[in-house]
């Protein structure tokens, strides 16, 4: 046993103890850190290097993917609760904003008419009418 053990009597005794040790402990850290700090060599632009060896979203990124090999069933699972989920955003937006969905699928519609007749217009390729086809 320890001597100054054997003085820790109360538990007022025990935090002035521990109070001590934390205080002697964050000292002796700062001037190791700073002795650390003062040796470490400046690698900035060392290598080519333009930035940090990794980006959090790559690499969770590439965690994802792994996961998605690894486990197929929980994935297909968290994909069709987003789809459905994002289906249900757009029915509420629907049903929440009809005319402005009715008015976008009216020009829609106007749109896509436009260009099925201006493809049904355009003249067909291979049927005789141009100049070099009818010299064959």
């Amino acid at each position: 046993f320890n001597t100054e053990q054997m003085t820790i009597q109360t538990k007022v005794d025990l935090e002035a103890k521990t109070a001590r040790n934390r205080q002697k402990a964050e000292d002796d850290g700062s001037e190791r850190l700073a002795q650390l700090r003062e040796q470490r060599t400046v690698t900035k632009g060392r290598f080519f290097a333009t930035r940090p060896p990794y980006n959090p979203a790559e690499i969770r990124d590439k965690e994802e993917l792994r996961d998605r090999k690894v486990n197929p069933q929980k994935w297909a699972k968290a994909d069709a609760d987003l789809l459905a989920d994002k289906q249900m955003v757009d029915k509420r937006r629907r049903d929440r904003y009809i005319m402005y969905f009715v008015e976008k699928e009216a020009q829609q519609n106007q749109l896509r008419e436009m260009q099925q007749a201006a493809s049904d217009a355009a003249p067909m390729v291979g049927t005789g009418n141009s100049m070099a086809e009818q010299a064959d």
